[in-house]
């Protein structure tokens, strides 16, 4: 998402945290794995249907660099889409 400044914020598990820290914050927290734990390290990518493709790709090269190389993709829109989407005995 965004702040009211337009700035993209992350949640990193509870954490909500400006783009710009990812980096440092993905190091500390592979810091603290296990290396069997590393291995199987797989985030799960959950981002707003606006999201400039740009910031996905720093996200997933952050994650790269950091040999971070499980991830899944999923995305979130608006309560209105979810809606329109159901079946009208789901409605």
């Amino acid at each position: 998402g965004k702040d009211s400044n337009g700035e993209i914020l992350i949640q990193l598990n509870n954490d909500i945290i400006p783009s710009e820290k990812l980096p440092s914050e993905i190091k500390r927290l592979r810091s603290e794995l296990s290396d069997e734990e590393r291995e199987a390290f797989t985030v799960s990518l959950k981002a707003d249907r606006d999201i400039p493709m740009g910031v996905l790709a720093d996200i997933k090269e952050t994650l790269r660099s950091n040999n971070i190389l499980h991830l899944n993709y999923s995305a979130s829109g608006d309560e209105k889409e979810k809606n329109s989407s159901r079946s009208p005995k789901e409605n």
